[in-house]
């Protein structure tokens, strides 16, 4: 069962979310030592995380998404301590795309997930500001064709990148992603960090990388598991 955080339930403003993490452990602890990391990200921000495998940065963004509860620090978010709102509104706000996890229904299916207040012209703008449109349009079915679990028909970059889609159809004001651009091609990296960047006046963004082209593009990086942070 995932960690309930808090108790308000009253949505935060619309537009990009601040968020300010202090001294959270970013790796799991047997001895009751860790590593901890602190930083803050301004709304409309973007932050790329690097480091080499193990160094904590998925479990960094697990901990920020609810998906972990810190074991020590805080993580404020937009001014209101996480532990004060509920996981259910935090959701609302905060979306997490890692590996790609795809409903065995059709590719319309899979980016409007039944919400009825997106149109097929939200959905085909957004593939297209991710460099996808024209690629699944000229599938035989079109936006009709059925995915299994695991993306197929689709290649693992085209399935990333409609997890990424699908994250920003949701309108989230702080979105987490974790390592879903670094198998893509680099100039499918610049369409997608396009796309994200030109996102930023609605959405704060952080992402896990070890790609240099995508974490130059970022207003601030972290290197775990050296913890300060360098401007653009």
């Amino acid at each position: 069962m995932e960690p309930e955080i808090g108790a308000l339930t009253a949505a935060p403003p619309s537009g990009p979310a601040s968020l300010e993490v202090k001294t959270v452990a970013i790796k799991p602890s047997q001895s009751g030592e860790s590593e901890s990391i602190s930083f803050r990200l301004e709304a409309g921000q973007s932050l790329a995380i690097l480091g080499p495998h193990g160094a904590g940065k998925s479990f960094l963004l697990e901990t920020i998404f609810g998906l972990r509860r810190p074991k020590s620090g805080s993580i404020i978010y937009d001014g209101i301590h996480i532990a004060d709102i509920t996981l259910g509104t935090f959701r609302q706000e905060v979306a997490l795309a890692s590996e790609p996890s795809l409903l065995e229904a059709t590719i319309l299916d899979n980016l409007m997930l039944g919400r009825s207040n997106l149109s097929i012209n939200d959905v085909q703008r957004t593939l297209k500001s991710v460099g996808l449109l024209d690629q699944m349009l000229d599938l035989p079915d079109g936006l009709a064709t059925k995915l299994l679990p695991t993306g197929a028909p689709l290649s693992s970059g085209q399935a990333g990148r409609i997890a990424i889609a699908r994250v920003l159809l949701s309108g989230p004001r702080l979105l987490l992603i974790d390592n879903l651009l670094d198998n893509l091609s680099k100039t499918g990296r610049q369409e997608v960090m396009d796309a994200l960047q030109a996102n930023l006046k609605q959405c704060s963004l952080i992402i896990v990388t070890s790609a240099e082209d995508i974490a130059s593009r970022c207003d601030q990086r972290i290197h775990l598991p050296v913890t300060e942070k360098a401007p653009k």
